[in-house]
């Protein structure tokens, strides 16, 4: 049995060839039916427009990427302090 090495194989953060085609062919599908979508869409809204509203943030989510959370802390998790410059430093520049 082979022993994989450190180096070999996709770098991180690329999707596999599956996953790739998946998205392609989806993004397809929805492109070739985009008509239809809205008539979809437009006929839900008539009788509730909030579920229509959220069926489209949900399509939303395969074309338009989630933010991901981030949190700046200092060290050992304290809160980032920071003090303004004092008036006579910058007065003396």
């Amino acid at each position: 049995m082979k022993t994989r090495t450190s180096g070999q194989g996709r770098r991180p953060g690329t999707p596999n060839k599956v996953t790739r085609e998946t998205r392609e062919a989806l993004a397809l599908l929805i492109e070739q039916n985009i008509e239809k979508l809205q008539d979809w869409l437009d006929r839900v809204a008539e009788t509730d427009p909030a579920k229509a509203m959220a069926l489209l943030l949900q399509m939303a989510e395969f074309t338009i990427p989630k933010m991901a959370r981030t949190e700046v802390s200092g060290p050992n998790g304290l809160p980032i302090v920071t003090e303004p410059p004092k008036l006579e430093i910058i007065l003396n520049q």
